[in-house]
């Protein structure tokens, strides 16, 4: 359960917020607490005169009956305050709940819908969120004064390893200052609950610095930005401290729920190794990811590159994370089509869905992403046409959505895309010419069109991208000769337009490409001779003298070459002469 400085139920003022710091409760301190059985719990709610509302709880013990009223030292909801944030969650402090092996640990937690009425609920010690039945307390048509709501019944659990965690995270051990750090207390269970589920791959034993540290004698926090405990950056300069950043690498089980109750996190990066223990149903990423809406980054990904059995879909609650600026989810098997509910996330500057199953179009109202820079949809099963709206999207720097099923031609918009530095569409089902227009895109240094069933020529156009190093057009249906302007790209390393019916000889032109390594004409109706200075390509490596003066030495290394018989000679390449 989270232990949250008490933004609750007594809101907007500062320095009461810090005089309602609490410890944990002397039960859950204790260690070695260890509850045997449950409660029957309930909210209550009314409203006062004043126009707020008051909360609390109903306990019944049912081993006897009897029924207790626990005081909740913060238990008003200021209605009608200006600092109330609609649809906010606010949360009262920690209650003990019963006697001895009997007890549990609760928390009571309301919010403001747009309609003007409340919704309460319980959250159980080390536990996720639960929302009893009953939950919505009728504002408008509650008596001022009058008699208190109550919601359904909820029975509490015997929590004996989570009061042990409670214990140590708010003792000192881990946590310095646990009464001023309420919110670290809080961060620290919910950690050491979910390493309960956490599984690593024995490969982390290689990296002990990645090793789930987590407990133990080893501070959660000790000064600003660091912590004893792998994976995590704790801001602590100044208060609340809380875990901010967390980055987990070999899990083998399920992301544990309890990760979602970092509400603190503004980067979060799981690396897994399989999925062992997720279902259709719940999918690899947790429904509850949408409560951490303070993320920034959100990087989920199995390492590897083959893919995994399709498990689940993208939960919608992901869209609720209104300032996450990359959102990479890659290789984790998701299935169903790209939620449209992703365009509310218009902060995005990153978005990575690819090696997954995901079905259906590529989004036209991706052009609503305004700030993207890298759009990630490859290796998917996506079909139908490239959305002349992507051409919208003039900051993209990276476009990958190749080895889809794409089909129609390639939009001569993309043209716009001038920042465009890598475009990758190699590998679907794309037909009709190159477009002339993609010769705007000067900043490109990387154009993949390879394997599909694009027809034409090659544009003399593609010889305005002078920072081009890799080019490849081979597996297409392309006609022609190729473009003298082609011998401007001096930066080429690499030239693929093997596999296409090209036509006429190589111009002299091509012996500008000092820097090509890869040339392959096979396949082709090329005839003639190879320009003898493709025979080798300057090789550059770059050095530091004592001075660090930069020195750069240059040997000359032989090309790898493939060409058509139209350009051999008694089975050899014919160069031509010099």
């Amino acid at each position: 359960m989270k232990r949250r400085a008490l933004a609750g139920f007594v809101l907007g003022v500062a320095a009461l917020l810090a005089s309602s710091l609490v410890p944990l409760p002397a039960s859950v301190q204790a260690q070695g607490s260890t509850p045997s059985g449950g409660h029957e719990v309930e909210v209550r709610a009314r409203r006062l005169a004043s126009g707020n509302v008051e909360f609390g709880l109903r306990v019944t013990n049912p081993a006897d009956g009897s029924v207790s009223y626990p005081e909740l030292t913060n238990r008003f909801f200021l209605y009608d305050s200006s600092t109330i944030v609609v649809g906010k969650w606010y949360y009262s402090e920690d209650v003990s709940v019963g006697e001895g092996a009997g007890s549990a640990l609760v928390e009571v937690r309301a919010r403001r819908l747009a309609s003007g009425n409340l919704e309460f609920g319980l959250r159980l010690f080390g536990r996720t969120s639960w929302q009893p039945k009953a939950r919505y307390f009728i504002y408008g048509s509650a008596r001022p004064g009058g008699p208190w709501m109550y919601s359904s019944v909820f029975t509490t659990e015997a929590q004996s390893d989570l009061y042990s965690v409670g214990s140590i995270c708010a003792n000192g051990t881990l946590v310095p200052d646990p009464v001023k750090n309420r919110e670290l207390v809080g961060d620290c269970i919910s950690l050491l609950a979910a390493k309960q589920t956490l599984k690593q791959s024995p490969s982390v034993a290689f990296s002990p610095h990645l090793v789930l540290n987590w407990g133990g004698d080893r501070k959660m926090s000790t000064s600003y930005y660091y912590s004893q405990w792998n994976g995590l950056t704790v801001i602590s300069r100044n208060l609340p401290r809380r875990v901010q950043e967390l980055g987990i690498y070999y899990i083998t089980s399920v992301i544990p729920v309890e990760l979602t109750e970092l509400d603190g996190l503004t980067n979060l990066q799981l690396f897994l190794s399989s999925i062992s223990g997720a279902t259709p149903a719940s999918g690899v990423i947790p429904e509850e990811i949408g409560r951490l809406s303070n993320l920034e980054t959100l990087y989920i990904q199995i390492r590897g590159s083959s893919k995994r059995p399709r498990i689940g879909s993208l939960p919608s609650s992901i869209c609720k994370l209104l300032n996450v600026k990359e959102l990479t989810a890659r290789n984790i098997s998701l299935g169903g089509t790209i939620p449209s509910c992703l365009e509310s996330l218009n902060q995005l500057t990153t978005l990575s869905l690819d090696t997954n199953y995901l079905t259906g179009s590529v989004p036209a109202w991706l052009d609503g992403l305004s700030d993207l820079e890298i759009l990630h949809l490859h290796n998917n099963l996506l079909s139908g046409g490239i959305p002349v709206e992507l051409g919208n999207l003039t900051n993209l720097e990276v476009l990958f959505l190749y080895r889809n099923n794409l089909s129609g031609g390639i939009p001569a918009e993309l043209g716009n895309l001038t920042k465009l530095r890598i475009l990758y569409l190699f590998s679907n089902n794309l037909s009709g010419g190159i477009p002339v227009a993609l010769g705007n895109l000067t900043n490109l240094s990387t154009l993949y069109l390879n394997n599909n069933n694009l027809s034409g020529g090659i544009p003399v156009e593609l010889g305005n991208l002078t920072k081009l190093q890799d080019l490849r057009l081979n597996g297409n249906n392309l006609i022609g000769g190729i473009p003298a302007a082609l011998g401007n790209l001096t930066k080429l390393s690499t030239l693929l337009l093997h596999g296409n019916n090209l036509s006429g000889g190589i111009p002299v032109e091509l012996g500008n490409l000092t820097k090509l390594k890869e040339l392959h004409l096979h396949g082709t109706n090329l005839t003639g001779c190879v320009p003898a200075s493709l025979k080798t390509y300057i090789h550059e490596v770059t050095r530091y003298d004592e001075d660090w003066n930069k020195i750069t030495d240059t040997t000359m290394r032989p090309i790898t070459i493939t060409v058509p018989s139209g350009l051999k000679e008694n089975g050899a390449i014919k160069w031509c002469a010099s």
